[in-house]
């Protein structure tokens, strides 16, 4: 029996450090429990119908403070009362019961390519999520031969790493440019699917075959990257969970001056490591 105990990142951060977890528990058959999912478990389709992997809700009705002040509660008693034992915070010990700390895996690959087609599975978005999304892509792979997503991560990454990789428009569009080059030299039409954090104008990307998501958010621009044929982007745990989950091949771009090649591109496997041997370093 294994518990996630910490859980206090955004959407693709936990998910990510779900992932290793949920790898051991389907290998070894154990059950796990994720707590504190509250705020997104909706997202998901099939929620708690799996035999091992078991979403923990506290109940809405508590509303948001009173639930947060629960879970913290939880959360501490889950670190101070069960994991003294040093071995019950090792996912690969023989405890058990473990409680883990989710984030200090999420770099691990053991058994996540065996289990990899029930891991989508189970983090699978929800149909209200998938169907509009579905229905775009539809009628632009209808006029394209690939559709490539951009993740033009703004926002908070004017902060992040004091803004190491915060690019202005100019940049997104030298990339697309590149990337639409690269393409035509192999005769492909393509189109580029556009998934931002921050409010912009599509109108300044008129010069190239873009199109967004309608009435988008957080889940449907994620799933969108995960249907594209390529993704690019900076780096971020964000742009690595639609390639996971939709097994694409991924561009993080570190610089605004880099240059866009077909080899760079790779499937990722868990964050920060991919199937070509590459590992991120931010």
């Amino acid at each position: 029996m294994i518990f996630i105990f910490n859980n206090s990142n955004q959407l693709c951060n936990r998910l990510w450090s779900y992932i290793p977890v949920i790898a051991e528990g389907l290998e070894k058959k154990e059950i796990v429990y994720i707590p504190f999912f509250n705020e997104y478990i909706n997202a998901l389709n099939k929620k708690n119908s799996h035999k091992y992997i078991k979403f923990i809700t506290i109940l809405s009705f508590l509303g948001r403070n009173r639930s947060e002040k629960i879970s913290n509660l939880i959360k501490s008693l889950f670190y101070n009362h069960f994991t003294k034992d040093r071995k019950c915070k090792d996912l690969y010990s023989n405890s058990k019961i473990k409680f883990i700390d989710g984030w200090k895996y999420r770099n691990s690959c053991k058994y996540i390519q065996r289990h990899a087609i029930e891991i989508r599975e189970i983090l699978k978005f929800s149909k209200e999520i998938t169907h509009p999304v579905d229905n775009i892509f539809q009628v632009h792979k209808q006029t394209s031969d690939i559709i490539v997503g951009i993740h033009m991560r703004r926002g908070d990454y004017k902060e992040w790493l004091n803004g190491k990789y915060f690019f202005e428009i100019d940049s997104y569009k030298r990339i697309i440019n590149d990337t639409r080059n690269e393409f035509y030299k192999k005769g492909k039409y393509i189109k580029f699917l556009l998934c931002t954090n921050e409010p912009f104008n599509i109108e300044e990307f008129k010069d190239y075959d873009c199109f967004i998501i309608p009435h988008t958010s957080l889940y449907k621009d994620l799933y969108a990257l995960s249907l594209c044929d390529y993704i690019i982007g900076p780096p971020s745990s964000y742009s690595q969970f639609a390639s996971f989950m939709g097994e694409v091949p991924l561009k993080l771009v570190k610089d605004k001056n880099e240059q866009i090649c077909l080899k760079d591109f790779s499937r990722t496997i868990t964050l920060d490591i991919f199937e070509n041997g590459n590992i991120l370093v931010v």
